[in-house]
């Protein structure tokens, strides 16, 4: 990669149960990626940064690149010379946390790419958490199984 070739951040970002780990595990296989290997949860990250882990009293300048090196801490353990964009998945909860995710991109991340996972049919999405919180697997495929 050359120096001026600048790689891209982005975001995986939905609502649950939307379809974002699909959607995470379809973008890390791309040979020009690298993500994390899981998700990353709105609170603490999208709300207290860095400051989950310290005193919290840095000043907007260290907070911003404490966001700027927490990102890259999270997403680019494996970047290699051929990687051209690295990024999270976060799965938001609810209405505070999209909220939350909302300002903290805004206000600290204005050159990352969102790609937003949308589930059209909510009575299945719905239907789907339900099931995941009933029986504790919320992701099943290939044989593998999560719990809570």
């Amino acid at each position: 990669m050359s120096p001026a070739m600048q790689r891209i951040r982005f975001v995986v970002v939905g609502m649950q149960r939307s379809g974002t780990t699909v959607t995470h595990v379809g973008i890390k296989d791309h040979p020009n990626v690298t993500m994390s290997n899981d998700e990353v949860w709105a609170s603490p990250f999208f709300t207290k940064g860095l400051s989950a882990f310290t005193g919290g009293k840095e000043s907007y300048k260290q907070r911003r690149a404490g966001y700027s090196g927490l990102f890259d801490l999270l997403a680019s353990s494996r970047v290699t010379d051929k990687t051209t964009a690295f990024g999270i998945k976060s799965a938001i909860g609810n209405r505070q946390e999209a909220i939350d995710f909302t300002n903290c991109i805004r206000e600290y991340f204005p050159d990352v790419r969102i790609v937003l996972v949308s589930r059209d049919d909510l009575v299945s999405q719905h239907a789907s958490l339900l099931r995941a919180e009933k029986t504790g697997e919320w992701h099943a495929w290939e044989g593998q199984k999560r719990s809570a």
